[in-house]
């Protein structure tokens, strides 16, 4: 098991419980948002390479 003491850290917080309930919150909010941008694009380039491969080979 590490030795806590010896590792470097950050320092304490001095928000409030309140605080950081928000942040959390807001950091999961963000996280959300950028995952669902990711798949939206990750469906139009599947999009793209099916229509390419269907309308490519076809010609």
């Amino acid at each position: 098991m590490p030795n806590s003491s010896n590792e470097p850290s950050l320092t304490p917080s001095a928000d409030s419980p309140g605080q950081k309930a928000e942040k959390a919150r807001a950091g999961k909010s963000v996280a959300a948002i950028i995952g669902a941008i990711a798949v939206v694009f990750l469906i139009i380039f599947v999009g793209i390479i099916g229509h390419a491969l269907i309308f490519g080979l076809s010609q």
